[in-house]
Protein backbone atom coordinates (compact mmCIF):
# COMPACT_ATOMS: atom_id res chain seq x y z
CA UNK A 1 0.00 0.00 0.00
CA UNK A 2 1.65 3.09 -1.20
CA UNK A 3 0.23 6.83 0.11
CA UNK A 4 1.82 9.93 -1.05
CA UNK A 5 1.48 12.41 1.62
CA UNK A 6 2.23 15.43 -0.35
CA UNK A 7 1.01 18.07 -2.83
CA UNK A 8 0.42 15.58 -5.78
CA UNK A 9 0.46 12.55 -7.48
CA UNK A 10 4.38 12.81 -9.06
CA UNK A 11 5.64 10.12 -6.43
CA UNK A 12 2.45 7.82 -7.23
CA UNK A 13 2.79 8.02 -10.77
CA UNK A 14 6.77 7.08 -10.73
CA UNK A 15 6.06 3.93 -8.15
CA UNK A 16 2.88 2.95 -10.31
CA UNK A 17 5.37 2.75 -13.86
CA UNK A 18 8.19 0.98 -11.02
CA UNK A 19 5.32 -1.37 -10.11
CA UNK A 20 2.96 -2.41 -12.95
CA UNK A 21 3.39 -5.98 -13.42
CA UNK A 22 2.99 -6.07 -9.56
CA UNK A 23 -0.77 -7.52 -8.36
CA UNK A 24 -2.35 -6.71 -5.50
CA UNK A 25 -0.76 -3.19 -5.44
CA UNK A 26 -2.35 0.10 -4.73
CA UNK A 27 -1.02 3.44 -5.04
CA UNK A 28 -3.40 6.69 -3.78
CA UNK A 29 -2.05 10.11 -3.41
CA UNK A 30 -3.49 12.43 -0.67
CA UNK A 31 -4.04 15.74 -2.79
CA UNK A 32 -3.91 16.55 -6.29
CA UNK A 33 -3.06 19.36 -8.55
CA UNK A 34 -6.12 21.52 -9.42
CA UNK A 35 -8.67 19.42 -7.35
CA UNK A 36 -10.03 20.62 -4.22
CA UNK A 37 -8.65 19.76 -0.71
CA UNK A 38 -11.09 18.55 0.93
CA UNK A 39 -12.65 16.57 -1.67
CA UNK A 40 -9.60 14.79 -2.42
CA UNK A 41 -8.60 14.14 0.85
CA UNK A 42 -11.37 12.86 1.52
CA UNK A 43 -11.67 10.03 -1.52
CA UNK A 44 -8.12 9.41 -0.33
CA UNK A 45 -8.87 8.72 3.18
CA UNK A 46 -12.11 6.65 1.50
CA UNK A 47 -9.34 4.47 -1.00
CA UNK A 48 -6.84 3.79 2.14
CA UNK A 49 -9.75 2.59 3.96
CA UNK A 50 -10.93 0.25 1.00
CA UNK A 51 -7.02 -0.98 0.91
CA UNK A 52 -6.79 -2.37 4.54
CA UNK A 53 -5.07 0.99 5.94
CA UNK A 54 -6.74 1.42 9.58
CA UNK A 55 -8.52 4.91 9.12
CA UNK A 56 -9.68 6.75 12.48
CA UNK A 57 -12.63 7.68 11.38
CA UNK A 58 -13.94 9.02 14.76
CA UNK A 59 -11.61 11.74 14.66
CA UNK A 60 -12.41 12.73 10.88
CA UNK A 61 -15.57 12.83 11.96
CA UNK A 62 -15.10 14.69 15.51
CA UNK A 63 -17.31 17.95 15.59
CA UNK A 64 -19.75 17.19 12.72
CA UNK A 65 -22.64 15.55 14.38
CA UNK A 66 -22.12 12.15 12.07
CA UNK A 67 -23.25 9.04 13.90
CA UNK A 68 -23.08 5.32 12.73
CA UNK A 69 -26.41 3.85 11.14
CA UNK A 70 -27.54 0.34 10.16
CA UNK A 71 -27.18 -0.04 5.90
CA UNK A 72 -30.96 -0.43 4.66
CA UNK A 73 -32.62 -3.88 4.27
CA UNK A 74 -33.66 -3.27 0.52
CA UNK A 75 -31.78 -4.49 -1.95
CA UNK A 76 -29.18 -2.40 -4.08
CA UNK A 77 -29.95 -3.76 -7.36
CA UNK A 78 -32.33 -5.99 -8.78
CA UNK A 79 -31.91 -8.67 -11.36
CA UNK A 80 -35.10 -10.39 -13.12
CA UNK A 81 -35.37 -14.27 -13.45
CA UNK A 82 -38.58 -13.75 -15.39
CA UNK A 83 -39.54 -12.80 -18.62
CA UNK A 84 -40.10 -9.39 -18.75
CA UNK A 85 -43.96 -8.42 -20.11
CA UNK A 86 -44.57 -7.66 -24.40
CA UNK A 87 -40.84 -8.77 -24.75
CA UNK A 88 -42.00 -11.53 -27.69
CA UNK A 89 -41.45 -10.06 -31.25
CA UNK A 90 -44.46 -12.36 -32.24
CA UNK A 91 -44.85 -12.94 -35.96
CA UNK A 92 -44.22 -10.58 -38.13
CA UNK A 93 -44.43 -12.67 -41.47
CA UNK A 94 -48.31 -12.91 -40.44
CA UNK A 95 -48.75 -9.31 -41.14
CA UNK A 96 -47.13 -9.05 -44.03
CA UNK A 97 -43.26 -7.86 -42.80
CA UNK A 98 -40.18 -9.63 -42.99
CA UNK A 99 -38.25 -10.50 -39.75
CA UNK A 100 -35.11 -8.80 -38.71
CA UNK A 101 -32.53 -10.24 -36.66
CA UNK A 102 -32.35 -7.18 -34.56
CA UNK A 103 -32.95 -6.18 -30.49
CA UNK A 104 -34.49 -3.19 -31.40
CA UNK A 105 -35.83 -3.46 -34.66
CA UNK A 106 -38.29 -6.65 -35.05
CA UNK A 107 -39.63 -6.44 -38.55
CA UNK A 108 -38.76 -4.86 -42.13
CA UNK A 109 -41.33 -3.85 -45.58
CA UNK A 110 -40.22 -2.20 -48.40
CA UNK A 111 -42.64 0.09 -50.28
CA UNK A 112 -44.50 -1.32 -53.16
CA UNK A 113 -42.28 -1.27 -55.91
CA UNK A 114 -39.36 1.39 -54.81
CA UNK A 115 -36.53 0.86 -53.18
CA UNK A 116 -37.53 2.19 -50.01
CA UNK A 117 -37.51 0.80 -46.40
CA UNK A 118 -39.31 0.83 -43.14
CA UNK A 119 -38.31 -0.94 -40.31
CA UNK A 120 -40.30 -1.20 -36.74
CA UNK A 121 -39.43 -1.84 -33.23
CA UNK A 122 -40.54 -1.18 -29.37
CA UNK A 123 -38.25 0.01 -26.77
CA UNK A 124 -38.27 -0.06 -23.59
CA UNK A 125 -36.38 -0.10 -20.17
CA UNK A 126 -38.45 -3.80 -19.73
CA UNK A 127 -37.26 -4.80 -23.25
CA UNK A 128 -33.83 -3.35 -22.89
CA UNK A 129 -32.70 -3.11 -19.06
CA UNK A 130 -29.31 -1.68 -20.20
CA UNK A 131 -31.23 1.64 -21.50
CA UNK A 132 -31.85 2.75 -17.79
CA UNK A 133 -28.42 3.28 -16.91
CA UNK A 134 -27.79 5.77 -19.41
CA UNK A 135 -29.11 8.93 -17.66
CA UNK A 136 -28.93 12.29 -18.00
CA UNK A 137 -29.83 15.41 -15.87
CA UNK A 138 -31.54 12.53 -13.76
CA UNK A 139 -33.51 11.56 -17.33
CA UNK A 140 -33.07 8.16 -19.17
CA UNK A 141 -31.65 9.51 -22.46
CA UNK A 142 -31.20 6.69 -24.90
CA UNK A 143 -27.42 7.15 -26.06
CA UNK A 144 -26.48 8.78 -29.26
CA UNK A 145 -24.99 5.61 -29.91
CA UNK A 146 -28.18 3.68 -29.65
CA UNK A 147 -29.69 5.78 -32.53
CA UNK A 148 -26.25 5.40 -34.69
CA UNK A 149 -26.63 1.86 -34.23
CA UNK A 150 -30.07 2.06 -35.41
CA UNK A 151 -29.49 3.99 -38.54
CA UNK A 152 -26.49 1.48 -39.27
CA UNK A 153 -28.90 -2.03 -38.91
CA UNK A 154 -31.10 -0.63 -41.30
CA UNK A 155 -28.75 0.34 -43.80
CA UNK A 156 -27.13 -2.78 -43.65
CA UNK A 157 -30.50 -4.27 -44.82
CA UNK A 158 -30.84 -1.83 -47.73
CA UNK A 159 -27.56 -2.44 -49.27
CA UNK A 160 -26.05 1.37 -47.61
CA UNK A 161 -23.96 0.00 -44.63
CA UNK A 162 -21.90 2.87 -44.05
CA UNK A 163 -23.62 5.91 -42.24
CA UNK A 164 -22.58 9.05 -43.68
CA UNK A 165 -24.22 11.85 -41.87
CA UNK A 166 -26.68 11.76 -38.78
CA UNK A 167 -27.80 14.68 -37.00
CA UNK A 168 -29.56 14.24 -33.66
CA UNK A 169 -32.95 16.22 -33.85
CA UNK A 170 -34.16 15.75 -30.31
CA UNK A 171 -33.38 12.76 -27.50
CA UNK A 172 -35.04 9.92 -27.20
CA UNK A 173 -36.32 9.78 -23.66
CA UNK A 174 -37.71 6.73 -21.88
CA UNK A 175 -39.82 6.41 -18.60
CA UNK A 176 -40.06 3.24 -17.01
CA UNK A 177 -43.25 1.07 -17.75
CA UNK A 178 -43.55 3.02 -20.80
CA UNK A 179 -43.07 1.32 -24.21
CA UNK A 180 -42.01 3.57 -27.76
CA UNK A 181 -42.86 2.30 -30.68
CA UNK A 182 -39.47 2.92 -33.09
CA UNK A 183 -38.97 3.60 -36.78
CA UNK A 184 -36.63 3.93 -39.36
CA UNK A 185 -37.13 4.80 -42.92
CA UNK A 186 -34.47 4.67 -45.46
CA UNK A 187 -35.42 6.29 -48.73
CA UNK A 188 -34.48 5.57 -52.79
CA UNK A 189 -30.47 5.53 -53.59
CA UNK A 190 -30.15 8.63 -55.35
CA UNK A 191 -27.80 9.10 -58.42
CA UNK A 192 -24.55 9.40 -55.93
CA UNK A 193 -25.65 6.17 -54.10
CA UNK A 194 -27.08 7.79 -51.25
CA UNK A 195 -30.00 7.19 -49.28
CA UNK A 196 -31.99 9.35 -46.58
CA UNK A 197 -32.84 7.83 -43.17
CA UNK A 198 -34.93 9.18 -40.56
CA UNK A 199 -35.37 7.52 -37.14
CA UNK A 200 -38.75 8.14 -35.45
CA UNK A 201 -40.72 6.91 -32.24
CA UNK A 202 -43.95 7.44 -30.71
CA UNK A 203 -45.77 6.12 -27.31
CA UNK A 204 -47.19 3.18 -27.50
CA UNK A 205 -50.84 4.08 -26.23
CA UNK A 206 -53.10 2.74 -28.44
CA UNK A 207 -54.99 5.92 -28.57
CA UNK A 208 -56.42 7.11 -32.22
CA UNK A 209 -54.09 10.29 -32.04
CA UNK A 210 -50.63 8.93 -31.07
CA UNK A 211 -49.65 9.55 -34.63
CA UNK A 212 -49.48 13.27 -33.12
CA UNK A 213 -47.09 12.24 -30.46
CA UNK A 214 -44.81 10.91 -33.32
CA UNK A 215 -40.87 12.57 -32.84
CA UNK A 216 -38.29 12.85 -35.42
CA UNK A 217 -35.13 12.16 -33.64
CA UNK A 218 -32.16 12.17 -36.36
CA UNK A 219 -32.12 12.41 -39.90
CA UNK A 220 -29.18 11.33 -42.02
CA UNK A 221 -27.89 9.90 -45.12
CA UNK A 222 -26.67 6.35 -45.65
CA UNK A 223 -24.36 5.22 -48.73
CA UNK A 224 -22.91 1.73 -49.72
CA UNK A 225 -18.99 2.92 -50.00
CA UNK A 226 -16.80 4.61 -46.89
CA UNK A 227 -15.94 7.91 -48.31
CA UNK A 228 -11.96 9.08 -49.02
CA UNK A 229 -12.15 9.34 -44.85
CA UNK A 230 -8.46 10.32 -43.73
CA UNK A 231 -6.51 7.75 -42.28
CA UNK A 232 -4.95 7.68 -38.72
CA UNK A 233 -1.98 4.87 -38.61
CA UNK A 234 -2.62 2.68 -35.30
CA UNK A 235 -0.04 3.19 -32.56
CA UNK A 236 2.88 0.15 -32.89
CA UNK A 237 2.68 -0.54 -29.05
CA UNK A 238 0.10 -0.95 -26.77
CA UNK A 239 -0.73 0.85 -24.50
CA UNK A 240 0.86 3.66 -26.61
CA UNK A 241 4.88 4.50 -25.45
CA UNK A 242 5.11 7.72 -23.49
CA UNK A 243 0.73 8.19 -22.51
CA UNK A 244 0.27 9.13 -19.39
CA UNK A 245 -2.34 6.82 -17.42
CA UNK A 246 -5.57 8.10 -16.47
CA UNK A 247 -7.83 7.04 -13.09
CA UNK A 248 -10.99 5.04 -14.68
CA UNK A 249 -12.31 6.61 -11.33
CA UNK A 250 -11.45 10.30 -11.66
CA UNK A 251 -12.65 9.99 -15.38
CA UNK A 252 -16.30 8.48 -13.96
CA UNK A 253 -15.88 11.22 -11.37
CA UNK A 254 -15.62 13.99 -14.17
CA UNK A 255 -18.99 12.46 -16.63
CA UNK A 256 -20.86 12.33 -13.69
CA UNK A 257 -19.88 16.52 -12.83
CA UNK A 258 -21.02 16.58 -16.66
CA UNK A 259 -24.63 15.15 -15.61
CA UNK A 260 -24.04 11.61 -17.30
CA UNK A 261 -25.19 9.19 -14.14
CA UNK A 262 -24.36 5.72 -15.56
CA UNK A 263 -25.09 2.41 -14.51
CA UNK A 264 -22.64 -0.82 -14.75
CA UNK A 265 -23.41 -1.50 -18.28
CA UNK A 266 -22.11 1.72 -19.60
CA UNK A 267 -19.07 2.18 -17.05
CA UNK A 268 -17.48 -0.06 -19.43
CA UNK A 269 -13.71 1.75 -19.36
CA UNK A 270 -11.33 -0.53 -18.40
CA UNK A 271 -8.29 1.54 -18.82
CA UNK A 272 -7.38 4.69 -20.26
CA UNK A 273 -4.51 6.99 -21.14
CA UNK A 274 -4.13 10.45 -22.50
CA UNK A 275 -1.02 11.46 -25.02
CA UNK A 276 -1.73 15.31 -25.97
CA UNK A 277 -5.33 15.51 -27.99
CA UNK A 278 -5.94 11.77 -28.19
CA UNK A 279 -7.01 9.23 -25.19
CA UNK A 280 -6.66 5.93 -25.35
CA UNK A 281 -8.68 3.54 -23.44
CA UNK A 282 -9.54 -0.30 -22.83
CA UNK A 283 -13.42 -1.18 -23.02
CA UNK A 284 -15.49 -4.26 -22.46
CA UNK A 285 -18.69 -5.21 -21.94
CA UNK A 286 -19.73 -6.65 -18.24
CA UNK A 287 -19.58 -10.92 -18.27
CA UNK A 288 -23.19 -10.40 -17.78
CA UNK A 289 -24.14 -8.38 -20.53
CA UNK A 290 -24.40 -9.72 -24.28
CA UNK A 291 -23.95 -8.10 -27.24
CA UNK A 292 -26.84 -9.80 -29.06
CA UNK A 293 -27.13 -9.38 -32.73
CA UNK A 294 -26.57 -5.36 -32.42
CA UNK A 295 -23.96 -4.48 -34.97
CA UNK A 296 -21.95 -3.35 -31.63
CA UNK A 297 -23.82 -2.71 -28.46
CA UNK A 298 -24.60 0.77 -27.98
CA UNK A 299 -23.15 0.99 -24.41
CA UNK A 300 -19.62 -0.78 -25.71
CA UNK A 301 -20.18 2.38 -28.06
CA UNK A 302 -20.90 4.71 -25.75
CA UNK A 303 -17.79 3.43 -23.22
CA UNK A 304 -15.41 4.16 -26.40
CA UNK A 305 -16.65 7.45 -26.77
CA UNK A 306 -16.15 8.42 -22.91
CA UNK A 307 -12.55 9.23 -22.71
CA UNK A 308 -12.60 11.65 -25.63
CA UNK A 309 -15.97 13.00 -24.41
CA UNK A 310 -14.81 13.82 -20.66
CA UNK A 311 -11.51 15.38 -22.75
CA UNK A 312 -13.14 17.55 -25.10
CA UNK A 313 -15.13 19.07 -21.76
CA UNK A 314 -12.02 19.55 -19.79
CA UNK A 315 -10.61 21.58 -22.86
CA UNK A 316 -13.20 24.25 -22.08
CA UNK A 317 -14.57 23.62 -18.98
CA UNK A 318 -18.39 22.76 -20.64
CA UNK A 319 -21.09 20.81 -19.02
CA UNK A 320 -23.85 19.13 -19.87
CA UNK A 321 -23.11 17.63 -23.36
CA UNK A 322 -24.37 15.31 -25.93
CA UNK A 323 -23.39 14.14 -29.76
CA UNK A 324 -25.17 16.19 -31.84
CA UNK A 325 -23.94 15.06 -35.02
CA UNK A 326 -22.24 11.89 -36.68
CA UNK A 327 -19.97 11.64 -39.78
CA UNK A 328 -18.62 8.80 -41.71
CA UNK A 329 -19.29 5.92 -39.46
CA UNK A 330 -18.58 2.46 -40.09
CA UNK A 331 -18.87 -1.47 -38.54
CA UNK A 332 -15.93 -3.28 -39.77
CA UNK A 333 -16.85 -6.24 -37.57
CA UNK A 334 -20.15 -6.99 -35.54
CA UNK A 335 -20.66 -8.73 -32.19
CA UNK A 336 -17.57 -7.85 -30.43
CA UNK A 337 -17.65 -6.92 -26.72
CA UNK A 338 -13.97 -5.51 -25.96
CA UNK A 339 -12.20 -3.03 -27.59
CA UNK A 340 -9.21 -0.83 -27.85
CA UNK A 341 -10.33 2.76 -28.74
CA UNK A 342 -8.39 5.87 -29.99
CA UNK A 343 -10.33 9.09 -29.71
CA UNK A 344 -8.56 12.16 -31.18
CA UNK A 345 -9.95 15.95 -30.95
CA UNK A 346 -10.86 17.28 -34.65
CA UNK A 347 -11.72 20.56 -32.99
CA UNK A 348 -13.28 22.49 -29.55
CA UNK A 349 -16.22 20.41 -29.81
CA UNK A 350 -15.28 17.69 -32.32
CA UNK A 351 -13.42 14.31 -32.25
CA UNK A 352 -12.57 11.14 -34.40
CA UNK A 353 -13.23 7.81 -32.97
CA UNK A 354 -11.19 4.12 -34.13
CA UNK A 355 -11.76 1.14 -32.27
CA UNK A 356 -10.10 -2.25 -32.48
CA UNK A 357 -10.51 -5.65 -31.39
CA UNK A 358 -7.24 -7.77 -29.08
CA UNK A 359 -6.00 -8.81 -32.21
CA UNK A 360 -5.74 -5.21 -33.75
CA UNK A 361 -8.79 -5.88 -36.33
CA UNK A 362 -10.67 -2.86 -37.13
CA UNK A 363 -13.88 -2.89 -35.63
CA UNK A 364 -15.53 0.78 -35.68
CA UNK A 365 -14.68 4.02 -36.82
CA UNK A 366 -16.02 7.27 -37.04
CA UNK A 367 -14.60 10.51 -38.85
CA UNK A 368 -15.89 13.16 -36.65
CA UNK A 369 -18.43 13.84 -33.93
CA UNK A 370 -19.75 17.04 -32.48
CA UNK A 371 -21.45 17.37 -29.64
CA UNK A 372 -23.27 20.17 -28.77
CA UNK A 373 -24.43 21.71 -25.11
CA UNK A 374 -27.66 20.66 -23.75
CA UNK A 375 -29.48 22.05 -20.92
CA UNK A 376 -31.87 20.17 -18.39
CA UNK A 377 -35.09 22.19 -19.87
CA UNK A 378 -34.25 21.00 -22.99
CA UNK A 379 -34.84 17.01 -21.59
CA UNK A 380 -37.98 18.22 -19.71
CA UNK A 381 -39.55 19.43 -23.06
CA UNK A 382 -38.58 16.65 -24.17
CA UNK A 383 -40.11 14.28 -21.90
CA UNK A 384 -43.57 15.82 -22.25
CA UNK A 385 -43.61 14.73 -25.85
CA UNK A 386 -43.88 17.02 -28.75
CA UNK A 387 -41.54 19.99 -29.57
CA UNK A 388 -38.96 18.55 -28.15
CA UNK A 389 -36.22 19.57 -30.57
CA UNK A 390 -32.49 20.49 -28.95
CA UNK A 391 -33.36 23.52 -30.83
CA UNK A 392 -36.33 25.57 -31.24
CA UNK A 393 -37.70 28.07 -33.88
CA UNK A 394 -39.31 31.30 -33.01
CA UNK A 395 -40.34 34.22 -34.91
CA UNK A 396 -39.36 37.88 -33.70
CA UNK A 397 -41.47 40.71 -33.90
CA UNK A 398 -40.02 43.77 -35.98
CA UNK A 399 -41.85 47.34 -36.43
CA UNK A 400 -41.02 49.81 -38.91
CA UNK A 401 -40.23 53.41 -37.69
CA UNK A 402 -42.90 55.66 -38.09
CA UNK A 403 -40.57 58.11 -40.16
CA UNK A 404 -41.90 60.05 -42.48
CA UNK A 405 -41.84 59.02 -46.13
CA UNK A 406 -40.83 55.36 -47.42
CA UNK A 407 -37.26 54.13 -45.64
CA UNK A 408 -34.90 53.09 -47.42
CA UNK A 409 -33.54 49.36 -48.52
CA UNK A 410 -31.19 48.10 -50.37
CA UNK A 411 -30.79 44.48 -51.37
CA UNK A 412 -27.55 42.56 -51.59
CA UNK A 413 -27.33 39.14 -53.00
CA UNK A 414 -27.60 37.07 -56.43
CA UNK A 415 -31.30 36.96 -55.78
CA UNK A 416 -32.43 39.60 -58.79
CA UNK A 417 -35.35 41.81 -57.31
CA UNK A 418 -37.78 44.59 -59.18
CA UNK A 419 -36.16 47.34 -57.01
CA UNK A 420 -33.13 49.49 -58.41
CA UNK A 421 -31.30 49.44 -55.12
CA UNK A 422 -29.95 45.84 -55.77
CA UNK A 423 -26.37 45.27 -55.53
CA UNK A 424 -24.91 41.95 -57.02
CA UNK A 425 -22.46 41.59 -54.29
CA UNK A 426 -20.11 42.78 -51.67
CA UNK A 427 -18.04 44.41 -54.15
CA UNK A 428 -20.71 46.00 -55.92
CA UNK A 429 -22.15 47.49 -53.03
CA UNK A 430 -18.53 49.00 -51.71
CA UNK A 431 -18.26 50.41 -55.36
CA UNK A 432 -21.33 52.62 -54.82
CA UNK A 433 -20.48 53.51 -51.46
CA UNK A 434 -17.16 54.59 -52.85
CA UNK A 435 -19.14 56.76 -55.69
CA UNK A 436 -21.00 58.23 -53.01
CA UNK A 437 -24.31 56.55 -52.66
CA UNK A 438 -26.82 57.11 -50.19
CA UNK A 439 -26.36 54.74 -46.90
CA UNK A 440 -29.59 52.87 -46.88
CA UNK A 441 -31.54 52.41 -43.00
CA UNK A 442 -31.42 48.53 -43.60
CA UNK A 443 -29.79 46.26 -46.37
CA UNK A 444 -31.33 42.52 -46.58
CA UNK A 445 -28.44 40.36 -47.69
CA UNK A 446 -29.51 36.88 -49.09
CA UNK A 447 -27.44 33.62 -47.77
CA UNK A 448 -27.84 30.87 -50.55
CA UNK A 449 -27.90 27.68 -49.45
CA UNK A 450 -30.09 25.67 -51.78
CA UNK A 451 -27.12 23.57 -52.97
CA UNK A 452 -28.49 20.20 -53.05
CA UNK A 453 -25.18 18.40 -53.60
CA UNK A 454 -24.54 19.64 -50.37
CA UNK A 455 -25.03 17.10 -47.38
CA UNK A 456 -27.47 19.10 -45.12
CA UNK A 457 -24.89 19.88 -42.32
CA UNK A 458 -22.51 20.83 -44.94
CA UNK A 459 -24.87 23.34 -46.47
CA UNK A 460 -25.52 24.82 -43.02
CA UNK A 461 -21.89 25.42 -41.96
CA UNK A 462 -21.02 26.91 -45.81
CA UNK A 463 -24.53 29.32 -45.01
CA UNK A 464 -22.88 30.46 -41.42
CA UNK A 465 -20.08 31.16 -43.47
CA UNK A 466 -20.91 33.46 -45.95
CA UNK A 467 -23.03 35.08 -42.53
CA UNK A 468 -19.99 35.27 -40.87
CA UNK A 469 -17.89 36.67 -43.44
CA UNK A 470 -20.63 39.29 -44.53
CA UNK A 471 -21.26 40.13 -40.82
CA UNK A 472 -17.66 40.97 -40.21
CA UNK A 473 -16.97 43.18 -42.87
CA UNK A 474 -20.13 45.03 -42.01
CA UNK A 475 -18.78 45.69 -38.29
CA UNK A 476 -15.67 46.72 -39.53
CA UNK A 477 -17.07 49.38 -42.22
CA UNK A 478 -17.85 52.75 -40.40
CA UNK A 479 -19.74 53.93 -43.69
CA UNK A 480 -23.26 51.64 -42.91
CA UNK A 481 -22.59 52.49 -39.34
CA UNK A 482 -26.39 53.26 -37.90
CA UNK A 483 -27.97 50.68 -40.60
CA UNK A 484 -29.56 47.42 -39.53
CA UNK A 485 -28.10 44.24 -41.54
CA UNK A 486 -30.79 41.50 -41.89
CA UNK A 487 -30.23 38.12 -43.85
CA UNK A 488 -32.54 36.14 -45.89
CA UNK A 489 -32.09 32.32 -46.43
CA UNK A 490 -32.63 30.12 -49.78
CA UNK A 491 -32.68 26.69 -49.68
Amino acid sequence: RFLELGPDAVLTAMARQSLENEDDVVFVPALRARHSEAETFAGFLAQAHNAGVRVDWAAFYAGTGARRTQLPTYAFQRERYWLAPNTGGGDATAAGLGRLDHPLLAAAVSVGDRDEWLFTGRLSTDTQPWAAEHMLLGTIVVPGTGLVELALAAGRRAGSPVLGELVLEAPLLLEDGVTRQVQVTVGEAGEDGRREVAIYSRPETGAEDAERDVTCHARGLLTAEAGAGTSVPWPAAWPPEGAEQLSVDELYGDLAELGYDYGPVFQGVRAAWRDGDATYAEVALPDDVDGGTFGIHPALFDAALQSGAALLAARDNSRHKMPFSWTGVRIEQRGTTTLRVRTTTTGDSSLRLDAVDDTGTPVVSVDSIDVRPVEQAQLQTGRRGGGDSLFGLDWTAVTADQAAGTPRIAFLGAARTSTENHYADRAAWEKALADGATVPEAVVATIDASDTTAAPVEATREAAAQALELLQWWLADERVAGSRLVFATRG
